[in-house]
């Protein structure tokens, strides 16, 4: 897809607060189900943040400047934190538990969006349009499935395959051990989908078509 067919996607990320922002912003927050170590939590916003993306930062620089991110990162312990639509996902390196973790970071949060300026700055929106989309984003995944995910999935009998790539949402088959294993969804979205969005920012849906019933240990019912 070329850079002007894939403008329109840019036009609905939010490029100023939006008009809801005026009112007092309420932010939700709730644990994940794929993560039984409990180190993820969803912030979930009542106004769109970056619509139509996923993208992650994982230290404060990556935000360029960005009031959300700076606010993220300044609480001690975040690993990294990934923005979609109106949820934050954020995924904490410390042993402290969540909700002392968010008694800190949300009132930060709040006041990113209290700031006379986008929470996602400027620069961040210009680094999105300049993503490459498609065949080049295809490529890029193959070459990481290739020489970094499978070689790691090897060890416990796994491998993942790209299906196939539309616009930017990708589609993924997991094989072998993967296929069925308890463990799967854990491995696609703390190994598989973070490296996948680390190399692909510009990656929007990964859509999980195994058939996990008919691998060697279903976990599905």
């Amino acid at each position: 897809m070329s850079e002007e067919q894939a403008s329109p996607d840019i036009a609905k990320t939010p490029n100023t607060p939006p008009a809801a922002s005026n009112a007092p912003v309420k932010i939700r927050g709730r644990f994940v189900s794929y993560d039984p170590s409990n180190n993820t939590c969803e912030f979930v916003v009542d106004r769109p943040v970056l619509e139509g993306w996923s993208v992650i930062f994982r230290d404060a620089e990556e935000g360029l400047d960005s009031p959300l991110i700076d606010a993220v990162f300044s609480v001690e312990g975040i690993d990294h934190v990934k923005v979609a639509d109106s949820v934050l996902t954020v995924v904490k390196k410390t042993d402290t538990p969540w909700p002392t973790l968010a008694k800190d970071l949300v009132p930060r949060l709040k006041a990113a969006f209290e700031q006379d300026r986008p929470v996602l700055s400027m620069a961040v929106m210009q680094a999105l349009r300049d993503l490459p989309t498609g065949g080049s984003m295809e490529e890029l995944i193959k070459d990481l499935f290739k020489h970094s995910i499978n070689p790691a999935l090897a060890s416990h009998g796994g491998f993942v395959r790209l299906d196939r790539v539309v616009d930017r949402d990708v589609y993924l088959e997991m094989g072998g051990g993967c296929q069925g294993c308890s463990a799967s969804q854990v491995t696609l979205k703390e190994g598989i989908e973070k490296a996948i969005r680390g190399a692909c920012p510009q990656v929007r849906e990964i859509v999980d078509i195994t058939d996990h019933e008919a691998g060697a240990t279903p976990y599905y019912s």
